[in-house]
């Protein structure tokens, strides 16, 4: 999860144009050698929506691991996917993560918004939380965090743009 220094995953508007400056071959090459461990990525429909318009025809280094992961996606208006390795979840996050965790195999990764991430900790689905902390203080925006989460912190890196990707255990009350 991309994040800025104080707290936010995107501006009020939903945009997060202020993390691509950061985005240096060192950044990417952390990202890819994290996406290696990823067999499935969590979505929900706008998430869905966004990446699916960019990753399948996209240039980009990542492009190959992200569309090669199985991708699940929580919508109540979806009944399709059209993306390689894409479908959506017949149960809820609970179940269909349970599901996953039964089956052998790689890290099981969330992206998205502020709405399906919400869910997702609110029914304290989230086991680890690796945040990449840009060097921007956006004031205010859409919040990672609706409430208190306890964090201990596992490993930090630092990179020379200024980002700190931090590897955070959720510490279940």
């Amino acid at each position: 999860m991309q994040i800025s220094a104080d707290g936010y995953i995107a501006r009020s508007d939903g945009m997060i144009d202020w993390i691509y400056g950061d985005l240096r071959p060192d950044l990417i090459a952390a990202t890819q050698s994290y996406l290696e461990q990823v067999e499935t990525m969590l979505m929900g429909r706008v998430t869905y929506q966004d990446q699916f318009a960019y990753w399948p025809t996209a240039d980009d280094p990542l492009a190959p691991m992200i569309n090669g992961h199985e991708k699940l996606v929580f919508s109540r208006t979806l009944t399709d996917t059209e993306w390689e390795r894409a479908r959506i979840a017949t149960k809820s996050p609970g179940e269909e993560i349970a599901a996953l965790r039964a089956k052998p195999g790689g890290t099981i990764g969330v992206t998205g918004g502020t709405e399906f991430i919400t869910s997702m900790l609110r029914q304290n689905l989230v086991d680890q939380f690796r945040l990449t902390v840009h060097p921007i203080a956006l004031g205010s925006g859409k919040k990672l965090f609706p409430e208190p989460q306890k964090l201990e912190l596992i490993s930090s890196d630092r990179f020379p743009a200024g980002v700190l990707v931090n590897t955070y255990q959720a510490v279940k009350a």
